[in-house]
């Protein structure tokens, strides 16, 4: 009894019992984690793509490659390899943005240019993937709480 007091304030080691769950816990992690990462990496060899769900959060899916990389010896792009999504209410050339609208989307036509932080994005690098979901001309939830 006296044992138990001790260890519990730190005083002594634990009793052997003890260090063994202890340790075998840990290999069952390890084997685990090691289980884990080999499934990925047979995974991605086999080119298997990742599946992502997207959660309705897309107005439109589409794919706007940023500029090309400069030659080797200067710097990359700083957003290179990052990928964004802007709302509906953004201009981007080709496309009709809707401001969260069916029937303004229906009725207008597709713009003759990109916005400007669209275009910034895009020239640092960074790769547009899509329009997302927004209120109706961003008016947001209009509620009255009585």
């Amino acid at each position: 009894m006296e044992l138990c007091k001790n260890w519990r304030r730190g005083r002594t080691s634990p009793p052997n019992g003890a260090k063994v769950w202890i340790v075998l816990g840990i290999t069952v992690a390890g084997v685990l984690i090691l289980a884990e990462a080999t499934r990925r990496r047979r995974r991605m060899s086999r080119g298997v793509p990742r599946r992502v769900e997207f959660f309705g959060a897309f107005v439109e899916r589409f794919e706007m490659a940023p500029s090309p990389q400069p030659p080797p010896p200067a710097a990359r792009h700083p957003l290179a390899d990052l990928k964004f999504a802007v709302s509906d209410n953004f201009e981007i050339k080709g496309y009709v943005a809707g401001y969260g609208n069916p029937d303004w989307k229906r009725t207008h036509e597709p713009a003759s240019q990109t916005a400007v932080v669209v275009s910034a994005l895009l020239e640092r690098g960074a790769t547009c993937v899509g329009r997302t979901v927004m209120d109706e001309f961003a008016f947001g939830s209009a509620f009255s709480i009585e």
